[in-house]
Order: C-alpha cells, then sequence, then structure tokens
C-alpha cells in the first residue's frame, strides 16, 4: 500500500504533533508499505527533499531510511515560531509529488494551510482520506494572547473550523476521547471519529531496581535523598509553565524534594533565570532524547503536568509507563489518562491550593506513591505502540479495500 502522510508540523521543531507523524511512517515503512511524508519546510521559500533518517534521530528506534520527505516552502504562522506554519505556494509541487507516488490513501495530520493545500491538489475523490486531530485551539489562542489569557467564544469557533476541515475526510482519528467529543460537539459526524491513541513503546520503560536507580543518579548529578517531581514538555505559554514555577515557590523551603524540568520553547530563558534564583529545590534539563528520557522517568517519583492543552500528552503516558503517579490539571486529554485517587490526582486548572494538596498527599505517602505508579503502568499497557499501529494498519487496509468496491 502507498501512504501519504502530510503534516502541518515537522521537526524542526520536534513536537508531540511530529514525533507522532514519524512513528506512524516508520512504523507502516517497517510492515512493507510504501511511504512518502509532505511537511513544511524548515528553511523558508525552499522546495526541497530529504530522507527520514536525517531529519531526527531523538525517537526510541531507530528511524528508517528510503522514506522520502517533501519540504514545501512554508513560512510561520507567528513571528519566531516555526511550529505553526503557513504555505506561500505549493499547490502545484504537490500534484508533481501525488503524480510520482500515486498515493492509495492520504493521511493527514492537521487542519492548518499545508493540509489543506494538500487535500486541494488530491488527484481524485477516489484515494481515501483519513486525518489525526493532534491540537487543540489553545495552540492557537496561547500564540495569540499568551498563557493563562481564556478565550472561550474564540475556541468555539477555532473547533468549528477544525470540523470545516475534519469533516470532509472519510474517517477522523483522535488520540483520546476529549478531542473526540469535542470534534462531534462541533459538528464532526459521530461515525466519521475513532479514538486512536499515539502510542508508545512501552518495553522501554520499566521499574528500576536499587543499583540501577543509584547509577543514573550519579550520571545526572541529581540527589539521592530527595524526592523528585518532573515535568517534561514543551517550554511554551500553553503548557502552563507559570503553574509550574509558582509550585516550585510554595515547595521552596522543602528540603527533601527537587523538581525537575526538561524540555525546550519559548520560556525556557525566563526558565533558566527562575533556576538560577531557585538552585536548591529546581532543575532544568535540556530537552531529552530517548535514552535520557527513560533514565529520568525511571529515577523520578511523581509526574507533574500543568498543561490545559493537551490532545494526549506522550510524556504523560511515558511517565504512567515509568510506573510514576501523576498530578495533572483536570483539563484537556489529562482526564483521560488520570484517574482520581487511582493513579494519581487532578487539580483545577491554575487552582495552586488544589495543587499543592494533592502533591502534599503523595509526598508523605511512599506507599500510596508505588501503589497509584502500579496502577499508571497497567493504564499505559493500553497505549502500547504495537497494538496501535496494528489498528491503524487495519484501518488503512478497510478504507482502501471501501475505496476498490465504490470504484
Amino acid at each position: 500500500m502507498k501512504i501519504l502522510f502530510a503534516t502541518d508540523n515537522f521537526p524542526p521543531p520536534f513536537s508531540g504533533h511530529s514525533k507522532a507523524v514519524i512513528n506512524m511512517a516508520s512504523a507502516m515503512k517497517n510492515r512493507g508499505h510504501e511511504i512518502t511524508i509532505i511537511a513544511p519546510s524548515p528553511e523558508g521559500f525552499k522546495n526541497h527533499h530529504t530522507d527520514l533518517s536525517e531529519v531526527t534521530d531523538n525517537l526510541e528506534k531507530p528511524v528508517n531510511v528510503n522514506i522520502r520527505v517533501s519540504y514545501l516552502r512554508s513560512l510561520p504562522l507567528f513571528h519566531g515560531d516555526n511550529a505553526l506554519k503557513s504555505l506561500a505556494v505549493g499547490k502545484n509541487f504537490i500534484q508533481r509529488e501525488m503524480i510520482n507516488f500515486k498515493p492509495d490513501i492520504i493521511h493527514f495530520n492537521g487542519w492548518g494551510p499545508l493540509c489543506k493545500t494538500v487535500y486541494k491538489a488530491k488527484p481524485m475523490d477516489s484515494v481515501k482520506t483519513i486525518a489525526t486531530c493532534h491540537g487543540v485551539p489553545m495552540h492557537v489562542t496561547s500564540k495569540l494572547f499568551g498563557e493563562n489569557v481564556a478565550a472561550p467564544g474564540l475556541e468555539k469557533v477555532i473547533w468549528r473550523m477544525m470540523v470545516n476541515f475534519y469533516g470532509k475526510m472519510d474517517l477522523v482519528l483522535s488520540p483520546s476521547n476529549f478531542v473526540n467529543k469535542k470534534l462531534t460537539a462541533a459538528g464532526l459526524e459521530e461515525k466519521k471519529g475513532i479514538v486512536l491513541s499515539n502510542g508508545i513503546e512501552t518495553p522501554i520503560y520499566s521499574h528500576l531496581d536499587d543499583e540501577k536507580r543509584m547509577a543514573i543518579l550519579k550520571k545526572y548529578r541529581f540527589p539521592e535523598d530527595k524526592l523528585l517531581v518532573t515535568y517534561i514538555g514543551r517550554l511554551d505559554p500553553e503548557k502552563n509553565i507559570h503553574m509550574l514555577t509558582k509550585t516550585v515557590e510554595y515547595f521552596q523551603y522543602d528540603n527533601n524534594l527537587l523538581f525537575i524540568a526538561a524540555g525546550a520553547g519559548k520560556l525556557k530563558k525566563k526558565l533558566e533565570s527562575f533556576a538560577a534564583i531557585n538552585r536548591k529545590n529546581f532543575l532544568l534539563h535540556d530537552w531529552l532524547n530517548s535514552e535520557e528520557m527513560v533514565d529520568i522517568l525511571g529515577v523520578s517519583d511523581i509526574f507533574f503536568n500543568p498543561s490545559p492543552s493537551e490532545s494526549q500528552s506522550i510524556t504523560t503516558i511515558e511517565a504512567m509507563a515509568s510506573y510514576l503517579p501523576v498530578v495533572a490539571t483536570n483539563e484537556g486529554a489529562l482526564a483521560d489518562l488520570v484517574e482520581e485517587n487511582v493513579n494519581g490526582f487532578l487539580f483545577k486548572n491554575n487552582d495552586l491550593g488544589s495543587c499543592t494538596r494533592k502533591l502534599k498527599i503523595l509526598l508523605k505517602d511512599p506507599e500510596l506513591i508505588i501503589k497509584f505508579g502500579m496502577r499508571s503502568r497497567e493504564k499505559s499497557l493500553l497505549h502500547n505502540r504495537n497494538t496501535v499501529m496494528d489498528r491503524l494498519e487495519n484501518i488503512y487496509h478497510l478504507q482502501t479495500s471501501r475505496s476498490g468496491l465504490e470504484s
């Protein structure tokens, strides 16, 4: 089968969205399918091609060679932000790519300018189309208004704009129940929506014995006598990093606790200054490669996620696979992952009192940390990538077989 992936987000920069696209393309290549990816160019007004193996090595498994990436000329939608792209010119380029590749199915990842241009350029209606909704409106509103500025009216409009595009698809995949329900509420036909996790490589995450844990703590120069509360993700406004710093400040006099934040983004410089002032109980780490991710989650005690803008949160699932309880905001898709008083706690968005109370319960009860961590691991197994990719491949086969019957 020939599968064309169109995506509005692709390295650079690296994000959960782009990581999911690379993982899907790589998995389908491993299963014998022919793959092409069309993505926004990181070099502005330049159409060019490369191989996926040259794009990134920041994955759990090596990326396949012989996956063609066709970069389409593009510019950022927002100044200084390469995550969201706007097309300049590209329809003819895309049409040539499709004529040469002749896809059996097109899998759209996003609803932005590139995906819309690819949809308009597709050669015929008989080519089946699937889309995955990786984002939520807050990814846009935070760029317009900044962190912690509510825009519920505009968010409703954006959900409807998303459905206006996704409604043209034969099938729409959502990585969480939250996203699927939002799309349905905004007008997507219920029969078109399916929940399918992005999936993680659960086997690479494990419970560490004392010897290995101590070795990793020494490797990263982490203290051996403190509980580690970890956040891993983009350091951008929509991730509510402000709530992370407020929580760190609240616990600034707790000498038994260290907060770790790892990632990259617009707020990194601010966090570097914050880390310099709060070095006793806050440590900032760069974006993690796959080995570092496994290590740091493996020695952590609690995973903390204050982001209200998650469409799934792959890093939270990776933390769960590492036997960590999760304390997270009761917003977005995090409520799909965290079951209150089962594998963690949820707090009201931006409610520092609720957040710190929930954290204190775990910090005072090591046995509860272990109990919740075991349940997190159980829940993470539902997101095993091999199982997810089996389902995705079956969806492709079902859609293309319907195409044959209809023709």
